[in-house]
């Protein structure tokens, strides 16, 4: 199931590669989701089967794909700017230069809220199949 929603998500940035689109929503939205896709690539090869059954294992694991999500989605997103402006060799860039840095220098901030995120989502993991202890 994950090799076809990659696939999926590879058809959408090559259709969004020929568009002629200089909107950075996109871009960020596609880097997004592909992190996210490398993130579960990761995720199923170095865990896959295996069952985590410390909640704080549970908790740090969302932490570290959290903060590698944001972080990267950054990196991911400048990597396909340049990839559209290289392709497309417009005289006028669809992105201009000084974009480039200024993605790259929300890649701490985007960590942190990517951290963030997956702390709670493991966090409602945990409270969803972790027993309550009873009093």
């Amino acid at each position: 199931m994950l090799v076809v929603i990659s696939t999926v998500g590879g058809l959408g940035i090559m259709l969004w590669l020929g568009m002629e689109d200089s909107d950075l929503l996109p871009a960020i939205c596609l880097a997004a989701g592909s992190t996210a896709l490398i993130s579960l690539h990761i995720l199923v090869r170095l865990w896959g089967g295996r069952q985590l059954v410390s909640r704080l294992a549970l908790a740090g694991l969302g932490l570290a794909l959290g903060a590698g999500w944001g972080a990267g989605t950054s990196l991911t997103t400048a990597a396909l700017m340049l990839l559209k402006t290289a392709l497309h060799s417009h005289i006028q860039p669809d992105f201009p230069w000084p974009l480039f840095p200024a993605i790259l220098a929300r890649a701490p901030a985007w960590g942190v809220a990517g951290a963030l995120i997956g702390l709670g989502m493991a966090l409602l993991r945990i409270a969803a199949t972790f027993p309550s202890p009873r009093r």
